[in-house]
């Protein structure tokens, strides 16, 4: 049998805010049985082995098909310059985009 040896001191740990896990039952809900997908902000914790998701980023515009969302070039452009220009994200939380969610068709 196979076995995995992991470097560091224990497992990853993804963590999710409160706030987070919200947002992201909202967008499921909202997109009801259409596939849905979107970005997060994440900050890692190098000592625990932990990354923290503590912000969620819809995305306006995405093509949706049968098994799979995809970001447009356009629509990922549009968002960012929208959160820069209204101060809502800062150039360094840009860099901690490095999540991506995403909800199957019909998935409850």
């Amino acid at each position: 049998m196979a076995s995995v040896e992991w470097i560091g001191q224990n497992v990853p740990t993804v963590l999710l805010t409160p706030e987070v896990k919200r947002d992201m039952e909202i967008l499921c809900k909202a997109a009801g049985t259409n596939e849905i997908g979107w970005l997060g902000l994440v900050k890692r914790d190098t000592e625990k082995n932990a990354f923290k998701v503590y912000k969620i980023l819809p995305l306006p515009k995405q093509e949706v098909h049968a098994a799979t969302t995809e970001m447009t070039p356009q629509g990922l452009a549009e968002l960012m310059g929208e959160l820069l220009a209204s101060g809502e994200l800062t150039i360094e939380q840009a860099n901690d985009i490095r999540f991506w969610g995403h909800k199957r068709r019909d998935a409850a």
